[in-house]
């Protein structure tokens, strides 16, 4: 036998302090068995774990970033190839080819989506529910041509196996006249109507209308329309060219005067497409909070120590200073320990990324490590089968592996960036960020 494992004795192969005599390990285990049986403990916190779990890493991303910014300058090569290996991952995980490039040039987020994503990172703290959430994940801005008083759209870099979820056609009304007349006084304010017609072939279709009051217009600020596209750009998408074209037509009531944007303007008018992921697990309910993309930068506990309960002590006499620094440090020691959300920010201008990677310029993923001490109270987050795996791994450690720290709540997150046909793009990209840690 090593010197860690004595007769008589379970050690695990890394603290010899914390050997516990098989003796005492069964008078516990009846003594919990007993207590089952009287209905004083249930089997859901019963707490028969002896063990101190190994530590565990969010993810190979969270490993291969740490992995990567720790040894960078002690192996070149193998960095370059780190490096590499991690760019492809997210290229893969982008549905892209190959790195976009830029050539130096600036970037122009359109308008309509950089809304959208400020949207998104608004909406990050708002508890919302699952009928509110939508259904996309990926949002591409489209400008048109102008033929003909008509809007002309082509969609070819529109991706063939994302599931069309919806469209918009967004565009800017400039009111003439807000001066109402004599038959307007005492009356409802004046509106305006906004019809979108597709052109088929040689007639039009009515697409959608709004109807908009003037109250909300004024001559120096342009009015936003959303219109519904959604039927017309999935009838183009079954097209050859995947293209259409859209006419838009304005008419108002009494003094109420407005014309739509044509041309392209303060970049409008545009046309959003959204898109999901055929694989995506957006489509299915979707874990943790939405789009938590700024956190404390603190690691958070949510493995809180538990205290055991001891039994009153017969001399009340009171410990010595060096008795009590040592338990001291040692609890604080153990705290550190356990089971914990630690920080990890994985910084995409630190790796020469920022030139296709627009927005964010980094976001914290955090990862978990830490212990799973005996017992394992409701802080630790503990399966019945994590709970279990660990009695039968206390008992007989060839039986079952020791429980691990890993995450139990992941979030996604919401990036602005360039495909390989130079088109900004916003995603949402799940399971990106460790929200809480557990012993499962």
């Amino acid at each position: 036998l090593s010197p860690q494992r004595r007769k008589g004795t379970i050690c695990p192969t890394t603290s010899f302090a914390s050997c516990i005599p098989i003796r005492a390990q069964k008078k516990r285990f009846a003594y919990y068995v007993s207590e089952m049986r009287l209905g004083r403990c249930t089997p859901l916190w019963f707490d028969l774990l002896l063990l101190i779990v190994t530590r565990f890493r969010t993810s190979a991303l969270s490993s291969l970033v740490q992995m990567t910014t720790s040894s960078r300058h002690h192996h070149p090569q193998a960095n370059d190839d780190k490096m590499r290996a991690l760019e492809l991952y997210f290229l893969n995980k982008m549905d892209l080819k190959a790195r976009p490039r830029t050539a130096g040039r600036p970037v122009t987020v359109p308008h309509r989506l950089r809304a959208l994503y400020q949207q998104l990172l608004e909406s990050a703290n708002r508890p919302t529910s699952t009928i509110g959430r939508p259904t996309w994940n990926s949002a591409r801005a489209f400008y048109p041509t102008v033929e003909w008083s008509a809007l002309q759209f082509t969609l070819n870099s529109l991706p063939t196996d994302e599931v069309l979820e919806g469209a918009e056609l967004s565009l800017l009304l400039v009111t003439s006249s807000l001066n109402r007349t004599s038959s307007d006084q005492g009356s409802q304010p004046p509106q305006l109507l906004v019809r979108a017609y597709e052109l088929v072939r040689n007639h039009t279709v009515l697409v959608d209308a709004v109807r908009l009051s003037c109250a909300a217009a004024s001559a120096d600020r342009p009015l936003l329309v959303n219109l519904d596209m959604g039927s017309s750009v999935r009838r183009w998408l079954r097209t050859a060219n995947k293209s259409g074209s859209v006419r838009v037509a304005v008419s108002g009531a009494g003094s109420c005067r407005a014309t739509a944007w044509q041309r392209r303007q303060g970049g409008y008018p545009v046309l959003t497409v959204f898109t999901s992921d055929s694989r995506s697990p957006n489509r299915r309910a979707r874990r943790g909070a939405v789009h938590h993309q700024q956190h404390p930068t603190q690691p958070v506990n949510v493995a809180q120590p538990h205290k055991e309960r001891r039994p009153a002590a017969r001399n009340h006499a009171k410990p010595s200073s060096s008795a009590h620094g040592r338990r001291h440090r040692h609890k604080t020691y153990r705290r550190r320990q356990l089971c914990q959300r630690h920080q990890l920010y994985v910084d995409f201008e630190s790796v020469g990324w920022n030139d296709w990677i627009v927005a964010p310029p980094g976001y914290d993923a955090y990862y978990c490590q830490g212990d799973c001490p005996f017992p394992l109270n409701d802080h630790m987050n503990a399966t019945n089968h994590a709970i279990v795996q660990t009695l039968v791994h206390s008992v007989n450690p060839g039986a079952a592996p020791k429980s691990c720290c890993v995450p139990t709540e992941l979030s996604p997150i919401s990036m602005l960036y360039l495909d390989e046909y130079d088109k900004v793009v916003l995603k949402t990209y799940q399971d990106m960020v460790v929200e809480s840690c557990g012993c499962r």
